[in-house]
């Protein structure tokens, strides 16, 4: 059981530490990652994955869809979603309107967009941290992400 497989290709771990969507974003990190990291294992990928090819192909918009994905790129986000999901449902039967659904959607939609990118997705963190820090004019970094989310709304067709 302890013992290692040959027949087994090397593997790298995506990891995302992230707090809440919309509020600060974490991205996947590609590092080697031993078994007891599980809580923050998204997945296991092939050690020839290419940082600008998708980790996995872009899910339809719909609640089930989504929360897939985010099970499969972020599991340490499910927490969030769940709860986001269940406001978002909540206000659509206090105000008998699809707009809190679609708001949902749109954001996880856009999240998703991002994640499937390991490179997309650490670029959007830097640039956060960039403008988190302060210690420099942060106008390109904000036009930077405004472009990475424009590009995940066109991708995920939103």
């Amino acid at each position: 059981m302890g013992g290692t497989n040959a027949n087994v290709p090397p593997t790298r771990t995506v990891v995302d530490s992230s707090p809440s969507y919309g509020r600060r974003l974490r991205v996947p990190s590609r590092t080697q990652r031993t078994p007891t990291d599980r809580e923050h294992t998204v997945t296991a990928l092939p050690a020839d994955l290419q940082a600008d090819e998708p980790l996995i192909p872009m899910p339809a918009l719909t609640p089930g869809a989504l929360r897939t994905a985010v099970e499969s790129l972020t599991p340490s986000r499910m927490p969030t979603f769940i709860s986001d999901l269940v406001d978002a449902t909540t206000r659509a039967q206090q105000l008998q309107s699809f707009a809190p659904l679609r708001s949902f959607v749109h954001t996880w939609g856009v999240f998703v967009a991002i994640q499937r990118y390991p490179s997309r997705a650490a670029r959007l963190r830097h640039l956060e941290d960039v403008v988190s820090a302060g210690e420099t004019d942060p106008t390109a970094a904000i036009a930077e992400i405004r472009k990475i989310h424009a590009d995940a709304e066109a991708e995920a067709g939103l």
